[in-house]
């Protein structure tokens, strides 16, 4: 039997779990929709707080694009 594939909703909820940690906003209004930094005021020092944050969350994913 195969294994099930990755849950979206729970993949969904961990990445607005990460951003809302480190934007300091509170998760429940987190749209996944917003834009880092012209809505959610992300310096570089959080871009990169973020891309470390998801590469643990998901180590199989091998990091952030360079241009997001």
């Amino acid at each position: 039997m195969a294994e099930p594939g990755p849950n979206p909703a729970a993949i969904s909820a961990k990445i607005t779990e990460i951003v809302a940690k480190v934007s300091a906003f509170p998760a429940a209004t987190i749209r996944a929709e917003q834009r880092l930094v012209d809505e959610l005021g992300f310096d570089s020092l959080m871009v990169a707080d973020l891309a470390k944050s998801l590469e643990a969350a998901f180590p199989d994913l091998g990091g952030l694009p360079q241009n997001l």
